[in-house]
């Protein structure tokens, strides 16, 4: 149950979260699957907890996943009295490890980096708070699987996003404090 300042103890966030865990990878695998023209059901998370079957080794496939996140290290903070809602700000860097398979591994790697420079192909990420910050090198990484070997080209994309959340902090808007002097002289103060 969310809280205010009025109230005491711990606050929670009033604003939705950002993009994590599985949005996260559905939104980068739809911006893969956009960009490069595999279908969907061919640009796999990374990691699942009941993977499919592995593609024939005809098929162009994908599999990508966050493997790295990157915090600045202190937050900044906002407050708007009007609204009483604190903010709390940071820039964040996802590093996404994406692979790609097939006889076209090569090509499609290509088209994902050249889509990406496309300003039309990055509206939707920059609608979500998502820019694109650098697409690595390319590297080959085939693999052995039954015996045979399969190519595959890995490359790390970074994104940069700002995480915000809001908090309802209070302000004091009124009150009276009283202060006890040297002498033991006792004032009031109102403050409005």
């Amino acid at each position: 149950m969310a809280n205010t300042s009025a109230t005491g103890g711990y606050l929670s966030p009033g604003s939705t979260a950002p993009l994590d865990d599985e949005a996260l990878d559905r939104f980068f695998n739809g911006v893969i699957s956009g960009v490069t023209g595999i279908t969907s059901s061919l640009v796999r998370p990374r990691w699942q907890p009941d993977p499919p079957n592995m593609p024939a080794r005809n098929t162009n496939w994908i599999a990508q996943g966050v493997t790295e996140r990157k915090d600045d290290g202190v937050a900044w903070q906002e407050f708007d009295e009007s609204t009483q809602i604190f903010t709390i700000c940071r820039n964040q860097e996802l590093i996404n490890l994406v692979s790609f398979y097939g006889p076209n591994a090569s090509a499609t790697e290509a088209l994902l980096r050249d889509g990406l420079s496309l300003d039309q192909n990055r509206e939707y990420m920059n609608s979500q708070g998502i820019a694109l910050v650098r697409v690595g090198d390319p590297k080959n990484a085939a693999m052995q699987i039954n015996e045979q070997w399969t190519k595959r080209i890995d490359v790390q994309i970074t994104f940069r996003r700002l995480i915000s959340r809001t908090y309802p902090v209070l302000s004091l808007l009124a009150g009276a404090v009283q202060i006890q002097t040297d002498t033991g002289l006792i004032e009031t103060i109102n403050i409005t």
